[in-house]
């Protein structure tokens, strides 16, 4: 019987639900086995953005969803999140599926998810992957998760030629030049389903960090 292969997608904020429901949406097309599954790191309009780009996939939970909003509330968070996520690739392993874990971003949900499917036994493939600041706490702690991520994973998904010399740093790493950030695809995606009058004029803004907005020489992480 030849071996199924399942695609997890693990997700905890609406920014990566954003930029990865193209990515989602491609692979649903192909009749691929897809899973989602949420972190709980945010909840408010999350099943609002599946239902709105139209993911067939059922949402599973790592744990109960809610807003976490403060670090103590994220420390108290990330190790059952952690446990969540690997019980739930530790059953497909046991079904005897060929299991790949689909992280987006530097987030600690990324970490959370690479890690999991580590210990799971999980291939990791990381969306975005390589993009770097070349300062370790800049911007902190996502710059931390990346490099950490960097480390698991097992296919790099690198926007850029820049990011795709980055990672080819790392050893064991199939590295895959997509050539463009998925939050433009997730734009055209929304434009299908409420196309703008073409005589509209208007812009689209992801500040996407903190930074932007208080760091007037900052463009680290702005699309």
């Amino acid at each position: 019987m030849p071996e199924v292969q399942v695609l997890v997608f693990v997700v905890g904020t609406r920014a990566q639900l954003i930029k990865v429901a193209p990515v989602i949406l491609e692979c649903e097309s192909r009749a691929c086995e897809v899973k989602l599954l949420m972190t709980g790191q945010h909840k408010e309009t999350m099943d609002d953005l599946v239902a709105e780009f139209g993911i067939r996939a059922s949402p599973d939970f790592a744990m109960s969803s809610t807003e976490r909003d403060s670090i103590w509330g994220l420390m108290a968070w990330l190790p059952g999140a952690f446990l969540g996520v690997r019980k739930f690739l530790w059953r497909w392993n046991k079904r005897g599926s060929n299991v790949f874990v689909l992280v987006h971003g530097d987030t600690l949900s990324t970490l959370v998810g690479a890690a999991a499917a580590r210990s799971a036994g999980a291939r990791v493939v990381h969306l975005e992957s390589g993009l770097t600041s070349g300062k370790v706490l800049d911007p902190f702690p996502e710059e931390i998760c990346r490099r950490l991520v960097f480390r698991m994973t097992d296919m790099a998904m690198c926007p850029s030629e820049s990011a795709m010399q980055h990672m080819a740093r790392y050893r064991n790493v199939e590295c895959i030049d997509t050539q463009g950030n998925t939050i433009l695809d997730a734009v055209r995606c929304a434009l299908k389903a409420l196309p703008i009058p073409a005589k509209a004029s208007y812009a689209v803004v992801s500040l996407h960090r903190f930074q932007n907005l208080y760091d007037v020489g900052s463009t680290e992480g702005a699309r």
